[in-house]
């Protein structure tokens, strides 16, 4: 038997394996069906909930979090960004979930480091930041400089990612971010992943050499604004 427990995050599915968590931006859908709470995963897949007594709890929080008077809207979050936290959610541990029609095996997710409702978001075109009061922005490798850790200095001061654009801007990515310092493990990790996917835009050794020119790079890196 599962139980389901309600965390700001989302939803905590405890069975007989271990607990897994289904954030709320992988839910795409919930539904009432014969009294029973049927959640929609982004990705398509459906889970049951096994207890009525959860059904108005979960309605509840999940209203919220993605309501038009939560402050945090979830369609500000993108639907490549819904689909790839609902696919590392293994509905196959959970020991009543209902079997899942067969698919085609779905493409790997981007790279995503997430911070409460903010995002960062890696993939082959360059970075996108999700910041639900502000909207979605898009960075592309072409207009990125560099990426580095720095140390934001204040009540509680924290590292995270700066990247710096050919016009000599800055942006500070929400996601990853660390507390324990810059060596802290999780926080390399994330930093090598993002430093490497840049290293992957520009040409290889032995390649013919880079066309975009400085100029066209400071072009794109003027035009990037939040959508």
């Amino acid at each position: 038997m599962t139980r389901i427990g309600i965390t700001e995050q989302g939803l905590e599915l405890r069975g007989a394996g271990p607990a897994m968590d289904v954030p709320w931006v992988a839910i795409g859908q919930l539904q009432v069906v014969d009294g029973r709470l049927r959640i929609h995963l982004a990705d398509g897949r459906v889970f049951d909930a096994p207890e009525v007594a959860e059904v108005t709890a979960v309605l509840k929080a999940w209203r919220a979090v993605t309501g038009p008077h939560s402050g945090r809207p979830h369609d500000a979050v993108p639907v490549e960004f819904r689909r790839a936290a609902a696919a590392r959610v293994d509905l196959g541990s959970v020991s009543d979930a209902p079997p899942q029609p067969e698919s085609r095996p779905a493409q790997p997710p981007p790279g995503i480091y997430r911070a409460g409702l903010s995002s960062t978001i890696v993939d082959e075109q360059g970075l996108v930041v999700v910041r639900p009061r502000k909207g979605r922005l898009r960075i592309p490798w072409r207009a990125v400089r560099n990426v580095t850790a720095v140390e934001l200095t204040g009540l509680r001061s924290k590292w995270v990612v700066r990247v710096r654009l050919y016009d000599r801007t800055d942006h500070m990515l929400p996601a990853p971010s660390t507390r324990k310092g810059p060596r802290d493990p999780e926080f390399q990790r994330a930093l090598g992943e993002i430093a490497a996917a840049l290293r992957a835009s520009r040409p290889a050794p032995g390649e013919p050499a880079d066309h975009i020119g400085k100029r066209e790079r400071r072009q794109a890196a003027k035009t990037i604004r939040y959508e």
